[in-house]
This record gives C-alpha cells, sequence and structure tokens, in this order.
C-alpha cells in the first residue's frame, strides 16, 4: 500500500500509468496532414458561399489541459485512493476485534456490521491476521474460548453470519483467554478494537468476580493499543420492567443506562396476530433513569394483551411477554339475598368477592345481565329458585363450554325440598 500524507492507494501499481500522460498529451496536440489540393473545374462554382461552422487549425490549449486532468484522474481513480483508511490502526501485529453481541447490541446491529466491514478492509489491505472474540458466549459448558487467528477473508465471513443473541454479555469470561499472560506471547503488538454496548455488567450472586470495562481495558493494553468504540447516550438499550397490576391498570417501568437530558419513548400493547391494542407514551425526566406511566385496558383486551414492547428497540429487553399473571379473568356473581344492607359482612358474596378481587374482575348483577358480556366462571351463591328464563339461559351457556359454581344454603334446601328428592337438581 502506497502512502501519500493522508491518502492511501490501495492499488499502487495503476499510478504507473502517470507516465503515459507526455505520450497522451502528444497525441491530443497531434492534428491530421493537410489535405491534397485537386483542381476541379466545378468547384468554382461554390466559391464565396460563406459558412457559420469553422474548425480549428489546432487544439485550443485549454481543451489539451482538461482531457489530460480528465486522463491524470482516471488512472488515480484506478489506484483505489484512500482518505484516512487506517487512522484507528498502529501496530503492526495481529488486529483483535472483540464484540459485545448481547440482547444491548440489537438496537444498532446494522450500523456495527458496517463498522465490521471496514474493520475487514482495513486488515485485508494490510495484510495482518484476525482474532475475533465475542462476549455473550453460549452456555459455558460448550463455550469455545480458544484465541484463533484467521485471515481477512476468514474474518468477514465470521462477521456477515454473527447476531445479537438475546441475554447478556460476560466479559470476564469470554475476555480471560486475552488477558491470560501467555496470550499471544510471541506476537508482535498489534490493535485492539472493542465494539461496546455502552453498558456496565451488573455483578451478581453467581458471579461476584464481574469487572467493569476499565478494569478490562488496562490489561489488554499489552496486546497494542485499544480504541473501544460505542453509540452513543441516545442510541444505548433501554429496558422495559415487567409491569405492576392495579386493577385493569398496569404501571409501565422502563430504565436507561444514561440521566443526561430528556427523552421520550413509546410502548405499544400487542394482542393475537400481532394487533395493536394500544400505544402509550413514556417520559425519562432529565436527571432520572427511571420512566413511569399508567396503561389502562378494559379487560376484553387485557385478556388478549400477548406482549409490551418499547417501539422500534428492537431488543429482547425491550419486550415483556404477558401471561396468566396479569389477566384478569371476569368472573359473575349471583346471590338470591338481595343486597348487604349495613351489614355487609352477612351477605352471601362477601367473602367470595374479597377472594376474587385481587386476581379477576368481579361483575354482580342478574344472570341474564352477566350472560350478554363473556363470562370465565359463574357462581351462583344460594340464589334459590331460578325462574325459566334465566334457567334455561344459564343451561345453555354451560352447554357451550361455561362453568358455574353453585354454593349450597337455605334457599337451595327450600327448593330442593319443594321438589322433594326425585327430580332435584343443582338449578331448580
Amino acid at each position: 500500500m502506497l502512502t501519500l500524507g493522508a491518502i492511501f492507494f490501495a492499488v499502487p501499481w495503476a499510478l504507473t500509468g502517470l507516465l503515459a500522460l507526455p505520450v497522451i498529451w502528444w497525441l491530443l496536440k497531434l492534428t491530421p496532414p493537410l489535405p491534397t489540393t485537386i483542381r476541379f473545374p466545378p468547384v468554382r462554382l461554390m466559391f464565396g458561399l460563406g459558412t457559420s461552422v469553422e474548425s480549428a487549425a489546432q487544439t485550443p490549449l485549454w481543451l489539451l489541459i482538461v482531457r489530460s486532468v480528465l486522463a491524470a484522474l482516471v488512472i488515480l481513480a484506478a489506484a483505489h485512493p484512500l482518505l484516512n483508511a487506517d487512522t484507528r490502526l498502529t501496530g503492526k501485529g495481529p488486529l483483535i476485534v472483540m464484540i459485545d453481541d448481547g440482547w444491548a447490541a440489537a438496537s444498532n446491529w446494522p450500523a456495527r456490521r458496517v463498522l465490521l466491514d471496514e474493520i475487514a478492509d482495513q486488515a485485508e489491505r494490510q495484510s495482518r491476521p484476525v482474532i475475533v472474540m465475542t462476549t455473550a458466549a453460549v452456555k459455558k459448558e460448550t463455550a469455545d474460548t480458544a484465541v484463533r487467528m484467521m485471515t481477512a477473508a476468514d474474518a468477514r465471513r465470521v462477521f456477515e453470519s454473527m447476531q445479537p443473541k438475546p441475554w447478556p454479555t460476560n466479559r470476564t469470561r469470554a475476555l480471560a483467554p486475552l488477558l491470560d499472560p501467555d496470550a499471544l506471547a510471541d506476537a508482535r503488538p498489534g490493535d485492539v478494537i472493542w465494539l461496546s454496548n455502552g453498558l456496565e455488567e451488573g455483578s451478581s450472586a453467581k458471579d461476584s468476580e464481574v469487572k467493569i470495562m476499565a478494569e478490562l481495558v488496562g490489561p489488554l493494553q499489552r496486546l497494542g493499543a485499544v480504541n473501544v468504540i460505542s453509540d452513543s447516550d441516545e442510541r444505548l438499550a433501554v429496558v422495559l420492567r415487567p409491569p405492576e397490576t392495579d386493577g385493569g391498570t398496569l404501571k409501565l417501568i422502563a430504565e436507561r443506562a444514561y440521566s443526561k437530558g430528556m427523552a421520550s419513548i413509546w410502548v405499544r400493547a400487542i394482542g393475537d396476530a400481532g394487533r395493536l391494542l394500544a400505544r402509550e407514551p413514556m417520559t425519562f425526566a432529565a436527571g432520572k433513569t427511571l420512566a413511569k406511566v399508567d396503561m389502562t385496558l378494559p379487560t376484553e383486551l387485557l385478556n388478549k394483551l400477548q406482549r409490551l414492547e418499547i417501539e422500534d428497540a428492537g431488543t429482547a429487553a425491550a419486550v415483556v411477554l404477558m401471561d396468566e399473571r396479569w389477566r384478569r379473568r371476569p368472573v359473575g356473581l349471583v346471590s338470591g339475598a338481595g343486597a348487604p344492607g349495613d351489614q355487609p359482612l352477612l351477605s352471601d358474596l362477601f367473602y367470595l368477592e374479597r377472594a376474587l378481587k385481587p386476581f379477576s374482575e368481579i361483575r354482580n348483577g342478574s344472570i341474564d345481565d352477566l350472560l350478554k358480556r363473556p363470562l370465565a366462571v359463574m357462581v351462583l351463591a344460594d340464589p334459590g329458585r331460578l325462574g325459566k328464563a334465566p334457567r334455561n339461559a344459564l343451561e345453555n351457556w354451560i352447554k357451550a363450554g361455561g362453568v358455574a359454581i353453585r354454593f349450597a344454603g337455605p334457599l337451595l334446601a327450600k327448593a330442593t325440598a319443594d321438589e322433594g328428592t326425585e327430580g332435584a337438581s343443582l338449578l331448580p
């Protein structure tokens, strides 16, 4: 590779074409020979005829210069010039590329792919070996932690097949082979390029030896100059926490990694077949890393909710899959005792409501009114004898798959006693 200041030529042998510029100049100046004069009498008839088009006797100087410059530009283009092509690389040894490929890297993965292609181009131009290390490895017992050198072409194929993983990174374990004092001991100093996700790893009881990035960068400097590349604060990943429930209201909580300035996101509630059920904005106040907002949905939509996601986030941590913990099944309560009045503790529904209310939507009313909307279960708290119409409606609902729970009581006993033992049923 030929270097001329900040300009690099990937195909320097093409510059030999500049030696042909004097020949090109001579050819451009060359004019055809004068035509031979042959006398022809009828030509006298055309004497005196004027014409507005005239041809120059020789090529103008400005045109020669323009054509020569164009020829030189074609030769320079064939040499593939590059501006500041190797500003990140200072060493002569292997090029070590470390990639945070965990869940947080997915938000800006296309830009990382472009940068990885540029790194492969630089290594190929300098004919330098490449070492690729990823920090979101698979399970520990199957992880391949060997340090392998490869050509730039092989590294490019590895980059093209790489995808972000939906779990966190473990930099300490992934970089242990490189941090070994015997690793690459005989290699010349190279360059270390770290494509970071911009987040620090939190320690836990299972992995108390987690190190922050600053503690990892220091030991890596013995392998060469370390260049850590990360997204700007605005592009860092945002985490959507599992919501808390308060009746039909979901209390959403989102968390970001930085606290500078305000930021806004949108949270989408997705139902069956990807149908959008609701969309709620969330705003991070300046100096805050948490944002909270309430999302209220009707019970019918809440029970169809499949997931919550941050709009255009593209990471696994921006999605919360919803299950029965957040659904509120409608339960209909029917009582034959009427309103409790001043003695609610004596009501047939008092303890049923308190047992079911934290987990279900309670609906009180008559059988006909309750069956107008979908129900998961209908609870009959000793309603006594049912009329013909409510009874038929309830029987048809049960035959269609409904579930009815009836509690025995004085009214049920009286109704079955009036009917006698024969023909008695739970729906007298």
